[in-house]
C-alpha cells in the first residue's frame, strides 16, 4: 500500500530493536523522511520513504 503508515514501535519490530534505539536514531538522522502525522507523544511515517531510508542507511536491516 503506497500510503502505508508506520509508527516507532513498527518500526522497532519491523528492525528488531527496541522503540528507544529507534527513537534514537531517528533523533540522529537528519535526513529521516519527515513525519505525515505528528501529534503530542505519536509520529507516524510513509512506510514507503522509511523502507527507502533504512535500505540506504541500515543496509540488510529489512532482510530477515
Amino acid at each position: 500500500m503506497a500510503d502505508e503508515t508506520v509508527t516507532s514501535s513498527d518500526i522497532a519490530s519491523l528492525l528488531g530493536i527496541s522503540q528507544t534505539a529507534v527513537n534514537k536514531m531517528i533523533s540522529k538522522a537528519s535526513d529521516f523522511p519527515t513525519p505525515v502525522i505528528e501529534r503530542p507523544n505519536f509520529r507516524a511515517w510513509r512506510r514507503p520513504e522509511v523502507e527507502a531510508w533504512l535500505r540506504q542507511h541500515r543496509p540488510g536491516a529489512l532482510e530477515g
